[in-house]
């Protein structure tokens, strides 16, 4: 998740509104970055109950929200399940 995080720092995307090449779906990285900064805090403190809650939001909302930005009509895996295989214009 860090490794990811910190490379999408380097992808822009100048057609969807934007500020400098950055999308609202940037707004995920630091987001994510501290989950994960708690997430191992809490592993830290050995509080595993804290840290799996913590893990587990982090993995459904990066599935959930992520997933959902992807399959904007706009972007690239939304205009070909939308528009190249389910043929809605």
């Amino acid at each position: 998740m860090v490794v990811a995080s910190v490379s999408a720092i380097f992808i822009r995307d100048f057609n969807l509104p934007n500020l400098w090449g950055y999308t609202p779906i940037h707004l995920l990285i630091p987001v994510t970055l501290l989950s994960l900064f708690f997430a191992f805090r809490a592993l830290a403190q050995r509080n595993l109950a804290k840290h799996r809650r913590t893990m587990q939001t982090l993995y459904l909302s990066a599935c959930i929200v992520a997933g959902a930005f992807t399959l904007l009509p706009s972007r690239y895996l939304g205009q070909l399940i939308w528009h190249e295989w389910l043929a809605w214009y």
